[in-house]
């Protein structure tokens, strides 16, 4: 009797807090800051996948991508491929992100990697 009713009131639990931080996501707090790296279609489509979804915990900072573009759906391009871990490293804090999203590459290896 005691492990349902204990596990009942876990997941109560969880549901509860769960709902208190989505609130509070929504209103901007305890969001983590996250730089997109990515082409910019592939940028694109996880930058409006977020947006779509309120309450996500991400706000997007900037997308490190190719191409010479300024922005990706609104949002500034930081940099490219080749210098996104000097970037990150020597943004400031309160630019700097706290997670990198990665899109997928549509390249595909026809090599196998040595033994």
């Amino acid at each position: 009797m005691v492990v349902p009713l204990g596990t009942i009131a876990l997941i109560l639990s969880r549901w509860i807090w769960r709902q208190w931080l989505r609130a509070q996501q929504r209103a901007r707090k305890y969001v983590c800051r996250a730089v997109v790296l990515g082409e910019p279609r592939k940028a694109a489509h996880i930058i409006n996948s977020i947006r779509r979804t309120s309450g996500t915990g991400f706000e997007i900072v900037g997308v490190v991508t190719q191409g010479g573009i300024t922005t990706v759906e609104g949002v500034p391009v930081v940099g490219g491929f080749a210098g996104a871990a000097s970037g990150f490293l020597s943004s400031t804090s309160s630019t700097r992100p706290s997670t990198v999203i990665a899109g997928s590459s549509s390249a595909r290896s026809t090599s196998r990697p040595p033994p």
